[in-house]
Formats: structure tokens, sequence, C-alpha cells
């Protein structure tokens, strides 16, 4: 549930890391599934048929249906899908970004807010959800205001501050148009099941509508978060990665 822009700009920072030589063909199949995690195919769905959607696509456990929070399976992911992390950087990508949602739930956004229910009371049943707390402030909203992106404020509103300041600091480049170019030509699921690659087309758009709001507008302050913890987390992020997956970086980089 990072946003688009630290799982866009965490990636740079992964392929930025690597002691080897990536062509321009393998960047962009890793930065391509790093992004179609968050596809939906149609993107009005309500929050509630959305977290249905990624509970599947984002390998969260059946028996955390009802929680507020749910922590991707990363190696669920990994396991089922060894063999073609071997051969394609579209697949690492994927598992960077689940990876990404996972230390971002458990290190990052569990600090940030509770989940309250009619009695004011913290919960972590979803259906129990009526309140958000926010605990920089202690700011307390409905949990669909929270979550609405409306302009009174919350979780997207903070996303969006938080993109821009992201985007202009570390000077990320989001080239459109090779990208899409890239999709058209050479994108293709190497067989993961439980998403369309043809989605892709999505969040590009959505991407580059959020760089070119970034580049063009400053950030306000952050109400939800704090951006020394954003910044760490995506350093965080990077280092647990390349030592976890150790063996499988190195693994595709020799295939490859």
């Amino acid at each position: 549930m990072a946003s688009f822009a630290m799982h866009y700009i965490a990636g740079e920072k992964f392929l930025e890391s690597l002691d080897c030589e990536l062509t321009n063909y393998d960047k962009s199949n890793f930065r391509l599934g790093n992004l179609v995690v968050d596809t939906m195919g149609i993107s009005n769905y309500d929050r509630d048929e959305k977290l249905r959607r990624k509970l599947i696509t984002h390998f969260r456990n059946k028996e955390d249906d009802d929680k507020c929070i749910q922590i991707p399976n990363v190696d669920k992911f990994r396991d089922k899908y060894k063999d073609l992390l071997g051969r394609d950087y579209s697949v690492m990508g994927y598992l960077f970004h689940l990876y990404t949602d996972k230390i971002f739930f458990e290190y990052l956004y569990k600090d940030v807010i509770k989940t309250l229910d009619k009695d004011m009371k913290q919960t972590n049943i979803k259906k129990d959800g009526i309140f958000v707390k926010v605990l920089k402030n202690n700011k307390i909203f409905k949990l669909n205001d929270f979550y609405s992106g409306s302009s009174i404020g919350g979780l997207y509103r903070d996303y969006s501050n938080m993109n821009k300041y992201l985007i202009n600091k570390y000077k990320i480049i989001f080239d459109y148009d090779q990208l899409k170019d890239f999709s058209d030509k050479y994108f293709n699921n190497p067989g993961i099941e439980e998403i369309d690659y043809n989605n892709i087309y999505e969040v590009i758009d959505k991407m580059n509508d959020i760089f070119k709001e970034a580049l063009n507008s400053e950030a306000d302050e952050l109400e939800v978060f704090n951006i020394n913890d954003i910044e760490n987390f995506i350093y965080r992020t990077v280092d647990g990665f390349n030592n976890k997956y150790r063996s499988d970086i190195k693994r595709l980089a020799k295939n490859r």
C-alpha cells in the first residue's frame, strides 16, 4: 500500500544498487513488473472491491481477509514463481513490489494510524472499523473519508504531497513514452496467474499524471507520515530486499 511514487523510486534505488550492468530491456521489464501489481483493470472500484482483488494480486493470506491491514505473503509468491525469478526481470519487479508493501505495513504504516470501532476502541477487524486516528496529530477521520482522497485530508492527500516531495528531491525521471512503447512491443506475462499484464497501461498513465503533478507544484506538509521516516523506509526496503533475496538476484543476473 505504499504510494505509486514510493514504489517507483524504491525500485530505481534498487536498480542503482545492483553490482551487475543491466540492459535497458531488463530495466524496463523490472520497472513495469514493479508497477503492474497495482493494476485493477477498472479503476473505479470501491475500497472493499479493491481489497478483495488485492488479496489475490498482492498475495495476501485468505485468513486476513477480514483484517484492516493485510500484509503480502512475499515468500508465497517467491516459492510459487522461483523458476520464473531466474529468467525474467518483470517477475523480480513483482517480488520487489510485494516486499515494499510488506515493509511499509510492518515498519511504517502501523505506527502512524489506528483504526477505531464505534466505541473509539482500536480494532484490526475491517467490518468494525468506523474511524481512523492519525497518531501524528491525534486527528480523527471517518474511515471512508480517510481513504477517499477527499479534500478534507487523509491518506491520499499525504500520498500526493509525499509523491511531490520524493520526485523532486531524488530527481527521478519517468519516461512515459519509452515505457509505453516497451509495453506495446515487449512486455508479456511470463506466467504469473494472478495478474493481467495487459492492464499495465492503466498504471503507466496514472504514474505519468503523478509525475506531471509533482513537477508543477510544491508539496505541502505531511499530515499522516513523517518525511524522514519515508526516506528511511525507501533505503530500508532496498537493503532488506538485497539481503533477503541475494541468491535470486545473483541467479537472475547470471542467467541474463
